[in-house]
């Protein structure tokens, strides 16, 4: 496989991860929205044990696109490697180290046998 097809297949993996974190997002905006009216006092639209559990597999899904664009950027940097490629690998790392904690943040709250804290719960990343 040559250089420019190689670039191509990245650059197409890299758009359908971005189509999926646009996913991740409106799911983080449902969320918030399903928040704004709980504290409201309207009817929600997910029950607090349900948007706790789709914020816990929304966080899951985010970090694995966010690992996928960290192993993007260690690949370039391994091919090139330069201070800007470096500087790509160091931002990428420091997100999912991001996610990481507030992924923690969300498990370590969790508790199937408790009313959710919703006010602990950062849907976005």
């Amino acid at each position: 496989m040559n250089n420019t097809q190689e670039q191509i297949e990245i650059i197409n993996g890299q758009m359908i991860a971005s189509a999926l974190f646009i996913v991740s997002i409106a799911i983080a905006i449902i969320l918030l929205y399903n928040n704004k009216l709980d504290l409201e006092g309207k009817e929600t639209i997910l029950t607090p044990k349900e948007a706790e559990n789709v914020a816990i597999l929304n966080k899951l899904f985010a970090l694995l696109l966010l690992t996928y664009f960290l192993y993007v950027s260690i690949q370039e940097y391994q091919k090139q490697p330069s201070s800007d490629a470096y500087l790509q690998v160091l931002a990428s790392l420091l997100v999912v180290i991001a996610a990481l904690i507030t992924g923690y943040v969300l498990l370590k709250n969790y508790d199937e046998n408790k009313e959710p804290n919703i006010s602990i719960d950062n849907p976005e990343i």
